[in-house]
């Protein structure tokens, strides 16, 4: 066939391809799915899913603070009560309660500035990283305790920019942090953080003494970080064998483009004359709103078909486009969540000899997604995203209509990872996908469980359907090595995943309706990070199923090479 089982040709394309399947490549033909369109786009949008790692906030204080109490320390007195002055933080009787155990006892002044380290203890660990609890000089009246209270504030926000780079862009990133407000580390944090995510920069964060009582400086000193222009150059043998199974891509990344934080990737791949990828992609900060994004993004495939469907002059082109905005909700070292909002249009076009099929999508894309770090079971880091499409495919031709992909259609993704720590040396990997359908699906819009990001016993674009789930699994054993000689990993693995084909089947369909693969394999990883990465992996089939969208063996060799510049 040259769809997938979801859309299918028009009965002159059936017939054209059958009759010269049969006439000149019988034992093989009838196993090989030949890609279209939609499938080899569906490919190209995957890829290697790891958890986060962190990078820490360059952040220190400067500060000498000390207030005027009382010279003699011994003379002791009872304390009949204690009054709290300069914060409205906390409710009193809250820090009360901290130093409940003083009230009607004997003490000297030095017990008091023991609870008044108490207080400024519980300050701290509420976040607000410079308060000061004090005794001040006073006159002690009928046992009543008098404790100032200094939150910190803010003096001034002062930048030290040592690379260009707009200041609106810098100030719409701080929020609450302005100069009045009170210093907080979780506020403090999230600024330092979305600044640190503007495209090439490197935020330093010094508290220092400010001009007036109780206040700080907060001096952000900006400078560059990675390369301007950074990319990479990277072959493998992930493709598909009718489009061209090795691939050669490259990429160039520009940071910083426009003194925006911004930044402009272009991407590339090919695969001989089979297939030919590019793809544009801009991402720009905005001033008006503290954790904005705008996403921009381009991409065009062009494939024709080699090996058993050489003859056919079979090829097709997708285009793709899309609009998003990203919003940070939750900016912090353990834990972050994100929400987006995009619009996409995608074209398609297929031909065989004289006869082409054309359809186009329109889709809104939901997300929510986050990463965390965690110390269960040793410490981890995880990722995960809700996503649900909405759209129309525009759809003529009679296969489509047969399968009943054109008009609105809905789709949910639910993906998770983690990267579980088990020693020094030894850690798990797990990446889940699923995806459940509200009905059937163009190929573009499928889920596909073969190839080197799926179940890597089985080739790209083995079993595609509407709904289903993807599991990954990997066990990771780093050898000792020395500096200048990279990370050396020997990996083994799991893979596993089960699709519907059809969300509704219809006559004419694949009869089995239903595809459950898995795998397992070994591998070795070297990397010298920003410099060169390797990999090499060989995984065999568990269980008895067969691929179909191309030859049917045991084993698959999968590798990739990557040098970085």
């Amino acid at each position: 066939m040259l769809k997938g089982s979801a859309n299918l040709s028009k009965v002159k394309f059936v017939i054209l391809i059958a009759c010269v399947i049969l006439s000149r490549f019988l034992n093989t033909a009838f196993a090989a799915e030949a890609p279209d369109a939609g499938k080899t786009l569906e490919g190209l949008h995957r890829s290697e899913i790891n958890p986060p790692t962190r990078q820490e906030l360059q952040f220190s204080t400067q500060q000498s603070i000390s207030h005027e109490v009382a010279a003699d320390s011994t003379t002791k007195f009872v304390v009949r009560g204690v009054a709290m002055t300069g914060q409205d933080i906390f409710a009193e009787q809250e820090l009360l309660a901290l130093i409940a155990d003083k009230i009607d006892k004997e003490v000297c002044l030095a017990d008091l500035e023991e609870v008044a380290a108490l207080i400024t203890d519980y300050f701290h660990k509420h976040g607000y990283i410079v308060a000061r609890a004090y005794i001040p000089a006073q006159r002690i009246d009928n046992g009543i305790v008098q404790i100032a209270i200094s939150p910190g504030y803010y003096d001034d926000v002062i930048f030290i920019k040592n690379i260009p780079i707009s200041d609106d862009i810098l100030k719409s990133r701080l929020g609450s942090v302005t100069a009045g407000a009170v210093i907080e580390k979780s506020s403090l944090e999230k600024a330092l953080w979305l600044i640190n995510d503007l495209d090439g920069v490197e935020a330093r964060a010094t508290l220092m003494l400010g001009e007036r009582n109780g206040t700080s400086k907060l001096i952000i000193e900006l400078n560059n970080r990675g390369k301007k222009v950074s990319g990479h150059i990277s072959t493998n043998n992930f493709g598909n064998r009718f489009t061209g199974s090795h691939e050669l891509s490259s990429a160039v990344n520009i940071r910083n483009l426009n003194l925006q934080g911004d930044s402009l990737s272009v991407y590339g791949v090919t695969a001989g004359g089979g297939l030919t990828s590019g793809s544009l992609v801009y991402q720009l900060p905005v001033a008006f709103e503290a954790t904005g994004k705008l996403d921009f993004s381009y991409s065009r495939v062009s494939y024709s078909l080699g090996e058993e469907f050489a003859s056919l002059n079979a090829r097709g082109t997708a285009d793709s486009a899309m609009i998003a905005y990203r919003h940070t909700f939750r900016r912090s070292r353990m834990a972050n969540v994100y929400g987006q909002i995009a619009y996409s249009y995608t074209r398609l076009s297929d031909a065989v000899a004289s006869f082409t099929t054309d359809k186009h999508s329109k889709a809104v894309h939901l997300t929510l997604s986050g990463d965390s770090i965690d110390q269960w079971g040793g410490g981890g880091a995880n990722t995960w995203s809700i996503g649900f499409n909405a759209g129309r495919l525009y759809a003529t031709d009679d296969g489509a209509i047969q399968a009943g992909t054109p008009g609105a259609f809905g789709k949910w993704n639910v993906s998770a990872a983690r990267n579980q720590y088990i020693s020094d040396r030894l850690s798990f990997i797990s990446f889940t996908n699923v995806q459940w359908a509200t009905k059937n699906l163009d190929s573009s819009e499928k889920l596909s469980l073969g190839g080197a990001y799926g179940v890597r016993a089985y080739p790209k674009g083995e079993a595609s359907g509407d709904q289903g789930f993807l599991w990954n699994s990997e066990l990771h054993w780093t050898l000792p090595s020395k500096p200048n000689t990279g990370v050396l990993k020997l990996i083994s693995f799991y893979d596993c995943g089960a699709v519907r084909l059809n969300k509704e089947p219809w006559i004419g369909a694949n009869p089995n309706n239903h595809r459950i693969l898995s795998g397992a394999g070994l591998g070795i990883v070297w990397n010298k990070p920003d410099n060169f990465s390797a990999r090499i992996t060989y995984a065999w089939k568990v269980g008895s199923e067969k691929a179909t969208s191309d030859n049917d063996r045991n084993g698959r060799f999968w590798w990739q090479i990557t040098q970085y510049f």
